[in-house]
Formats: C-alpha cells, sequence, structure tokens
C-alpha cells in the first residue's frame, strides 16, 4: 500500500480546449470528490484556467517557452505556498518547468503523456524524459511503448487509459436522428460520415479527404462534416477544392456541443496516422456511432477490429474509402459494432476507471520518492 495522497498541484500550458483538457477537468473534479486538495496552475487567458475558475481551483500561471525562466520561479513560489505532495504536468511544456523546479522543491513529478510522438533526440529532451524525479501515465500501451523506446525505465512508467463521464452521451438504440442530419444538409437517402478531431498533421484529415475523393468515385450517397479547428484548416480547404469535393465536405469548425451531430452521424471515421489514445473515438462508441479508424498508437486498444469497429492502415485513402463503403452497406453490421463498442467502453474507459487508476500510480510515486535515496 502506497503512501495516502491528499494534496496535487496539477500544471497545463495549453489555451485552447482538446482532449487533454477535457481529461484534466475529469481528474480534478474526481479527484475533489474523494477529499483530496488540488491547484490547477494554467494560462489565465486559457479555456482550461476558466473553467476551473468555477471549481475554485485555478491559479494563474504563465508560461512564455518551454524552459522559461520566469515561469519556473513562479511554480516554485506556488509549490512553496500550496505545499503539494507531489506535481503532475499535463503538456511537454509543464513537463519541462516541472522538471526544472523539482531539483528546487524537492517534489517527485508525474507527466501524463497523450501523443505517441517520438522522443526527440537532443539533450534537453533526454534530460527531463530519463530524470530520477519525473515517472509517466501513458494513456495507452502504444504512448508507453514510445516512451521505453526512447530509453525510460519501465518501472517508471505505467498506462492509465483516458477515460469520459459514461452520462456525457446516452446510446442510441436505433439508427440516426434524421431531422439534426438534415441541419447539415444531409438528404433523407444520405449517409453522414464525420471526423471529430483538430485540424493538425497527425490527425491526417489529408488522408481522409482523398479517402472522401475515392469514395466518390465508389458512391455519391454520403456527406463529410469534420468538426475542429487547426492550423491545417487552409491547407485542407484547398485540398477539398483541388479534390473537386465541393459541398460534400463541411468544416464545422470547434464544436463545443457535439451531441447533436453524433445523434446525425451514420459513421464516425479517424483518419489519424499518430494517436496516443482519441477520447473522441470513445464519445463516438459511447453515443452509439459505428467506428472505423486506423491502426496507429493507441487505437487498437480501444477498436477490436470486426467487434467494436473496423481498423485500416494509416495513411490509406483508398483502402479507407473501400471500408467505408462496405459499412454503409451493411446495417445490422454498423449496429452490432455500436453495441458492442459501448460494452467496450463502459467496461474499459469510464472517467471513475482514470482517477483511480491515477490515484494508485500517485500512491505508488510517493512510495518510491520517500523511499530513494
Amino acid at each position: 500500500m502506497g503512501e495516502q495522497v491528499h494534496r496535487v498541484l496539477h500544471l497545463s500550458t495549453e489555451k485552447g480546449w482538446r482532449g487533454g483538457e477535457r481529461q484534466v477537468k475529469l481528474l480534478t473534479n474526481g479527484l475533489l470528490s474523494r477529499g483530496i486538495e488540488i491547484r490547477v496552475a494554467c494560462p489565465p487567458d486559457s479555456e482550461l484556467f476558466h473553467d476551473r475558475a468555477e471549481a475554485n481551483v485555478a491559479i494563474p500561471w504563465r508560461v512564455r517557452s518551454e524552459f522559461d525562466p520566469v515561469a519556473v520561479a513562479n511554480l516554485i513560489s506556488h509549490v512553496r505556498r500550496f505545499r503539494p505532495q507531489l506535481i503532475h504536468a499535463h503538456t511537454s511544456h509543464a513537463h519541462s518547468i516541472a522538471w526544472l523546479a523539482a531539483r528546487f522543491v524537492g517534489l517527485p513529478v508525474v507527466v501524463s503523456r497523450r501523443v505517441d510522438f517520438p522522443i526527440a533526440g537532443n539533450w534537453a529532451a533526454r534530460w527531463k524524459y530519463l530524470s530520477s524525479s519525473v515517472w509517466f501515465i501513458a494513456i495507452s500501451e502504444g504512448v508507453r511503448n514510445v516512451l521505453l523506446g526512447g530509453g525510460v525505465d519501465p518501472h517508471r512508467v505505467t498506462v492509465v487509459h483516458s477515460g469520459v463521464d459514461l452520462d456525457r452521451y446516452p446510446f442510441r438504440s436505433g439508427g440516426r436522428d434524421h431531422a439534426e442530419a438534415a441541419k447539415w444538409g444531409v438528404q433523407p437517402h444520405e449517409y453522414l460520415l464525420i471526423n471529430v478531431a483538430a485540424l493538425t498533421d497527425h490527425k491526417d484529415q489529408s488522408t481522409l479527404l482523398r479517402a472522401a475523393a475515392e469514395l466518390r468515385r465508389i458512391r455519391d450517397d454520403w456527406r463529410l462534416v469534420i468538426a475542429g479547428e487547426g492550423e491545417l484548416r487552409a491547407h485542407l480547404e484547398r485540398l477539398v477544392a483541388e479534390l473537386e469535393l465541393g459541398s460534400k465536405v463541411c468544416f464545422a469548425g470547434y464544436v463545443r456541443n457535439l451531441a447533436p451531430l453524433y445523434r446525425a452521424a451514420d459513421l464516425f471515421v479517424l483518419s489519424s496516422h499518430l494517436e496516443g489514445l482519441c477520447t473522441s473515438l470513445l464519445d463516438a462508441m459511447l453515443a452509439g456511432v459505428p467506428v472505423i479508424a486506423t491502426r496507429t498508437g493507441g487505437v487498437p486498444e480501444v477498436v477490436e477490429d470486426g467487434r467494436t469497429g473496423r481498423l485500416v492502415p494509416p495513411r490509406d485513402p483508398v483502402v479507407l474509402a473501400q471500408t467505408i463503403a462496405e459499412l454503409l452497406d451493411r446495417r445490422e453490421l454498423r449496429h452490432t459494432y455500436a453495441h458492442n463498442a459501448r460494452e467496450k467502453v463502459e467496461r474499459e474507459f469510464s472517467a471513475e476507471q482514470m482517477v483511480e487508476g491515477t490515484l494508485c500510480f500517485y500512491a505508488h510515486v510517493l512510495e518510491q520518492w520517500k523511499s530513494s535515496p
């Protein structure tokens, strides 16, 4: 039995609101409900700050660069005032600054690693990943394998899957909501395909759009809605024009309330070539939307090919298009996948399981820290 945890300082440097920020919210809410005192230090102009301020746990903390000395000094001040037992960093820059500060405050650092990008080979990355004061929570076995491949001690890494609020999206027992689909311009005879992801390189909507062009050669009874914002939007809009997809594709931007879109959808399609786990995928499965996803990172831990959905190779638009076309023709199979997927999320990916797994690791880290020389 590890040491009891009663006070934790969380760090984030992200200003937007994506899956990682929702995980911070779910985790800190779960810790608070268990009587654990927490603070969340994050940029005062961030979505996370405004959200956690409503719970009276937000601390303003500005970070201008990965090794910002002012941010390090401010973090040390926060630690000395709050007196946490450990620091939990939720972003790469937060990891760097927590690692530097830990040398002055004598606390262990837990880092949530949510991406399966390879660890950089420069000296700074080596130091912060191989430090004896840092432990890692990988959100999937895929992410854990990347950390081990980068030289991280396996005894310093655990897997705690991202979790979702099981009450957030009620399971739809029937087909889609035609009225909601019509709001996206979908005709009764057409299918609605959706992708919910930031418009970034690793989410690879370029492959999705090329698959859409291939799919149009096979069948024309569908529309695609991409919900998300990011630096590649202009590039992707140009690609839609080049592929002559026109009104077949809609960029919806950031959609705060996704429930109506999930009710309207016939298929959720994830095209990432790198992916830690993907909570949007979990949400779709929870809501009863059949899924097709790429076999990369932690995705195969969520999607069991031929049971809870379909898996395809990353960066292969032809196979992706063929798989979409095949599944659109098999309504009963889509319903079977949807039911199996909901059961899997309920069984393995709840927010409660994520909180409990994190707490167990905190206790383990504190025990190891206390016994270290």
